[in-house]
């Protein structure tokens, strides 16, 4: 009996043994086969199929789910199938597709600054910016002291043509920050200068919101000469909203007077030994 009983045991630890083999090869097939998925799925998306690309990709993970890295892949791959500018179901479910894989990769691999952002550009080109906003600033509070994000806020705020709250958070968050009070006083410029959809009353308070924001830039900054640029070229925008002939000529001469201080600025620059002058990136005609 107990010869009988031995022999019971050992006959199941064998078995229970032989499963254990059995099922430590499907897991290493399945390895197998999930990387053979994305090894065609890398071919394909290298040859611009980016449907493709992302099926492989889905079925590779679907074979072995604990390669989380090739979510980066099915991000990028929808993300290549989207369009920007085109808010039709059909084209969001893209949009929607990346920003899920991209989450569930960050999951993992949380510090991927390029995933993160090609996140955050998927929500702002898709124009769900209260989505992005809501991630920075989460992103903000995690990440306390970090100016990047502050600026990410900004932009996006812009971006949605929330001039007013931008502004209410660059001095909550960036009061002692020169650009992004620059960046704000730029974007007022080009919203009032190049876009004519602007209504009137919008035109005039975003040209003002400008005025105020490149004072505070200068403030802040004495020597910023491309925040004098805009000092003359927001002035301009201003003289054209004012309806007052007189104050118009006053608004010009303002400009003038900016143009002047930059040119003079800009020069004064160069002139120092061993400095870079400003960047001359910025307009200097009205």
């Amino acid at each position: 009996m107990r010869n009988s009983q031995h022999a019971g045991r050992r006959t199941g630890w064998g078995l229970v043994a032989l499963v254990a083999v059995a099922v430590s090869s499907l897991v290493g097939c399945s390895k197998i086969r999930a990387r053979a998925q994305m090894q065609d799925g890398n071919k394909a998306y290298k040859e611009g199929a980016y449907e493709e690309a992302l099926a492989r990709f889905e079925q590779g993970l679907s074979l072995d789910r604990k390669a989380t890295f090739a979510f980066r892949s099915v991000g990028l791959s929808a993300m290549a199938l989207f369009r920007p500018g085109d808010t039709s179901p059909a084209n969001l479910k893209w949009a929607d597709k990346a920003i899920s894989a991209f989450q569930t990769y960050l999951k993992d691999y949380p510090n991927d600054e390029k995933v993160e952002e090609w996140m955050v550009s998927l929500w702002v080109t898709s124009e769900r910016y209260e989505k992005a906003i809501d991630y920075l600033k989460q992103q903000k509070r995690n990440h306390p002291g970090e100016p990047k994000y502050n600026t990410a806020i900004v932009s996006i705020l812009i971006k949605a043509a929330h001039f007013q709250e931008a502004y209410a958070f660059a001095d909550q968050y960036s009061g002692k920050d020169a650009k992004i009070y620059y960046t704000i006083a730029t974007s007022a410029w080009g919203k009032s200068y190049g876009d004519p959809t602007t209504r009137y009353e919008d035109r005039v308070a975003i040209v003002d919101l400008g005025l105020k924001a490149v004072q505070r830039a200068v403030d802040l900054r004495p020597d910023f000469s491309d925040a004098m640029v805009y000092f003359n070229l927001l002035y301009r925008e201003k003289a054209k909203v004012d309806l007052d002939p007189e104050r118009q000529k006053q608004w010009l001469a303002q400009a003038d007077e900016w143009r002047a201080k930059a040119i003079a600025l800009r020069e004064a620059q160069k002139a120092k030994p061993g400095s870079t002058a400003a960047s001359a990136a910025a307009p200097t005609k009205g």
